[in-house]
């Protein structure tokens, strides 16, 4: 369809001059695209389309129906049910300049109803047009007057001597808006298809309605309802400011090549395309309005707009982590950050109330971007804040959380950031990834027009990710239970110290709770025997975790968990040395109580390798070269202990925290060593068969075989009795796994 759309208004405003909701001195604006990267503008359209057929060699017959010599109306776009106004006639008949509606159409004839004569010399019945044959005139043309309440609104940030297109420089595919059933109030259009990281604002359109088309008054006539009128207000951030792999050229101060070195710029430009509905393709209204009629303007870091010097600079950059109240050299995420630096104005323009705007930005790999469904601003971790020197700290920032300037003098301030990310910025964090931030000045006596605004790159660097929420759970001490001490829930009490031998069996009566109040959930919950250097330093060599599938692990009410199950080793039902239990207590707010008991044996297979052992503990003479699964091995040894470990990893707005309690330190020991003295007791071990005879040492497998063990201590027994035990324990040769035979004289006089 021939049409035509004409952007009649262009209004173009920077957040630092205009506001960061562009209600600020809305009269100063300009045409055409200028700031500085990462600033965020905002571009106000009045778009007028039209949408015609030419009619030149004509006939009409029958006083409704035209025919067309050339031209042809379904490929301009006309369908039965559109409504039209018309031009037709000569002087010999007289005009016709009406409305009507299309009842039938092909490709060169178009029959007409509901005919309305409007204006001309023709004073044929009502409801009809001129018969004849007609040369055509310049101003006989069929008109669509139908609505056209869908838009769909394509743009690019392309560099000033690019062909014109709208492909986004972060997404690699289009730019583009769409919207249906427009109305007279503006509403917000839709961000097309599934890679939305090209997306950095949005967009809002309205109808503003169906005008008279002037274009034949100078013949008289005016077509009524054929112009048609739309206001757009698109909001974006100039981008690309950071793309993968231009790490070192950034830090450098080196402009990307394509877009922004030496006189290089971007410019703005869109193709719209106007259709009756959103989902009716019929030849819709299309054109293009490439603002590289006038040049884009914008600037990269630390130049004035476009490859201008800059009277601007900054020094003295400090961060601080505001949570440990400690110096750091970084933005920490999961706990806040104070940046703070000088900017400098070797002109002296800097006064009271200027503004200036500070910018937070990931810095992320291509992977991560170029075919995501999160925005820009999501992708990047992007936002920008505005404050006034000597103005109030702006505090409504959702990653920026405090920003403030101080005016030092004319030729310096004083900035102040504070940066806190929260659980959706967190989850697009990782160990590893890099950040940028910016500040932009200008002198706010000067206009959009003539500014004199740069944006300065004040720091760039690799987050430390700490992303833990604090107070989700809460540890209590652990008790320890080995032979002979009963375990009795609630009466009980066990030992928080121990020194004992490979092989022993230890239970560890334990509890936390959960701060259910603050929307948290247990995810994970699991006990180990670790080689243990500090808190930050450790490996495990025996672990256990519950299994917690059968909980409720939503936010919306407390786990009920109740496990009652057992660590699968060779002793008699209901042993405590045994347990592995879990039981859910009485919510007290905030807190859901949880009462635990598990059970472990201290690793004595030395035979097995423990590759994840420290390497402090190679050594060649040693099975496994001394990385093996022998606590004893790693106990007070090489500055290491052996402590047993709770691991309970929380839930809280998708971020995972892992709360450890650690045990004291466990003294264990190899067979017959007693802390470095000879030992107190001394056993002899027989092997019978049932008849007497000894069996030489050898285990019978084709009779029964009976075990007796002598234990004779140093020193005659206490006064107590009960106070002693033994156990005899049986194996297989270089045993896999905790498949070990006891028996106990646990509980009994010996």
């Amino acid at each position: 369809m021939p049409s035509k759309i004409k952007i009649t208004d262009r209004e173009v405003l920077r957040e630092i001059k205009n506001g960061s909701d562009f209600s600020l001195n809305t009269s100063d604006s300009t045409t055409f695209l200028n700031g500085n990267t990462t600033g965020k503008v905002q571009i106000k359209y009045t778009i007028e389309a039209e949408s015609y057929s030419q009619i030149s060699n004509y006939e009409v017959f029958g006083n409704d129906t035209i025919i067309i010599r050339s031209g042809n109306f379904v490929d301009d776009g006309f369908k039965e049910g559109d409504t039209v106004y018309i031009t037709v006639g000569d002087g010999s008949t007289g005009d016709f300049a009406g409305s009507g509606e299309i009842d039938f159409v092909t490709d060169d004839e178009m029959r007409l109803i509901n005919l309305v004569q409007v204006d001309g010399g023709y004073a044929g019945p009502a409801g009809t047009i001129p018969n004849g044959v007609f040369s055509g005139q310049d101003h006989d043309y069929v008109f669509n007057t139908s609505d056209f309440l869908a838009m769909t609104y394509r743009f690019g940030l392309i560099e000033n001597s690019e062909s014109f297109n709208v492909i986004s420089k972060i997404s690699n595919v289009a730019n583009e808006y769409k919207i249906g059933g427009l109305t007279g109030a503006f509403s917000p259009a839709a961000y097309g298809g599934t890679i939305k990281s090209g997306q950095s604002g949005d967009l809002e359109v309205r109808f503003v309605g169906k005008q008279d088309n002037p274009r034949f008054s100078s013949v008289g006539f005016v077509a009524q309802d054929a112009l048609f009128v739309y206001e757009t207000i698109h909001t974006f951030d100039i981008h690309p400011w950071y793309r993968d792999g231009e790490d070192e050229d950034l830090v450098a101060g080196i402009a990307p090549e394509d877009i922004a070195k030496g006189d290089r710029s971007l410019k703005y430009s869109i193709e719209v395309e106007l259709r009756r509905t959103e989902n009716d393709p019929t030849a819709p209204i299309t054109a293009r309005d490439d603002i590289g009629q006038n040049t884009g303007n914008v600037g990269w870091f630390n130049e004035n707009l476009n490859n201008q010097p800059t009277q601007y600079s900054f020094s003295n950059v400090v961060y601080q982590n505001l949570t440990d109240s400690q110096p750091t050299d970084t933005i920490e995420v999961g706990k806040r950050t104070r940046i703070s630096f000088l900017v400098n104005s070797s002109d002296g323009t800097f006064t009271a109330n200027q503004p200036l705007v500070f910018t937070h930005s990931k810095r992320p790999q291509g992977s991560e971007y170029q075919t995501s469904n999160l925005t820009l601003k999501e992708v990047f971790v992007k936002e920008n804040v505005r404050c006034l020197i000597d103005g109030p700290a702006i505090v409504t920032g959702d990653i920026i959380q405090s920003l403030q300037a101080t005016l030092n003098s004319a030729n310096e301030i004083s900035v102040v950031a504070e940066i806190e990310f929260a659980a959706p910025e967190i989850n697009q964090i990782s160990v590893g990834d890099t950040f940028l931030t910016a500040c932009e000045v200008e002198d706010d006596s000067l206009t959009n027009a003539t500014t004199d605004a740069t944006c300065l790159l004040i720091s760039t660097g690799t987050y430390n990710v700490n992303t833990d929420i604090a107070g989700l759970w809460s540890w209590e001490e652990m008790d320890l239970y080995t032979h002979p001490v009963p375990f009795e829930d609630g009466v009980s009490e066990g030992f928080t110290d121990l020194q004992q031998w490979i092989e022993d069996g230890v239970m560890i009566d334990h509890g936390g709770s959960l701060n259910v109040d603050n929307g948290a959930f247990l995810e994970s919950l699991g006990y180990g025997i670790a080689v243990y250097l500090d808190e930050d330093n450790f490996e495990f060599l025996d672990f256990t975790s519950f299994d917690l599938s059968g909980a409720d692990s939503s936010a919306d009410v407390p786990q009920e968990i109740n496990i009652d199950t057992t660590r699968n080793y060779n002793l008699a039902e209901g042993d405590q040395f045994n347990f592995k239990k879990m039981s859910t207590g009485a919510y007290s707010a905030p807190n859901v109580p949880y009462s635990i008991q598990v059970a472990f044996k201290f690793p004595w297979q030395e035979w097995l390798a423990f590759n994840k052992a420290p390497d402090v503990f190679f050594d060649n003479t040693q099975p496994q070269n001394g990385k093996n699964k022998n606590t004893s091995r790693y106990s007070a040894s090489n500055g290491y202990q052996i402590r047993f470990v709770a691991q309970a990893v929380v839930s809280k707005d998708g971020i995972n925290t892992t709360y450890n309690k650690f045990s004291n330190d466990l003294r264990i020991r190899y067979y017959e060593q007693n802390d470095g003295t000879a030992p107190d007791w001394s056993c002899v071990t027989e092997l019978t068969r049932e008849n007497g005879s000894s069996t030489n040492g050898v285990v019978l497998t084709s009779e029964d075989t009976f075990v007796k063990v002598t234990y004779t201590p140093d020193v005659p027994f206490g006064p107590d009795p009960l106070l002693y035990w033994g156990a005899i324990r049986l194996e297989p040769i270089n045993n896999p796994s905790f498949d070990i035979q006891e028996l106990s004289s646990y509980g009994n006089q010996l």
